[in-house]
């Protein structure tokens, strides 16, 4: 049995602090209202996930083209919750891990450019435990529910890397200098 967090749009909003040479620090904030489906029952439930970021960057071009690539790496927070994670739900619901970034971004005027992202938090998770077992609320409490249905005995997973892969288009504005 499996459960999958499905693809989602996110909300979010970064912060970068660019420096006149090449380095630069940046914090973001994301929230996915995504679905966690179960394999078990081929359900998904009502879900979200929030990211939180902070890093530092290094400008792979000159800072001063027009055009611009920029890489980066740092420490990344990853919290799952929603109704797919009832109160009985005593696992853990949130990770530290790694970041790596990439990016790029197109001046439009002296002040204003169009970024783009991938970032991807890498963190190690596993599902926890339940206090109580019931094909009612099921989400995250689905290898519990699993005993009900086939008798075996279900315990927390193992901790298994995952990745969740940001990827973010948006205006940027950018210091004059």
């Amino acid at each position: 049995m499996t459960l999958k967090q499905q693809r989602s749009s996110t909300l979010g909003i970064r912060v970068t602090k660019w420096w006149r040479g090449r380095l630069g620090l940046e914090g973001t904030l994301g929230y996915a209202p995504s679905r966690l489906r179960s394999s078990q029952y081929g359900f998904a439930y009502p879900a979200h996930v929030l990211t939180v970021s902070a890093k530092a960057l290094l400008h792979v071009t000159p800072p001063a083209a027009r055009a611009s690539l920029h890489v980066g790496g740092g420490v990344g927070f990853i919290g799952h919750g929603g109704d797919a994670y009832p109160p009985w739900y005593v696992g853990p619901a949130a990770f530290l891990g790694g970041i790596a970034n990439g990016g790029a971004s197109i001046k439009l005027t002296r002040w204003m450019a169009v970024r783009f992202d991938a970032e991807d938090f890498v963190y190690s998770a596993r599902v926890g435990g339940c206090t109580r077992t019931g094909a009612s609320q099921p989400g995250a409490c689905d290898i519990w529910n699993t005993y009900l249905l086939t008798g075996i005995i279900a315990t927390p997973t193992g901790s298994v890397v995952q990745n969740d892969l940001v990827l973010s288009l948006g205006l940027a504005l950018v210091e004059v200098h």
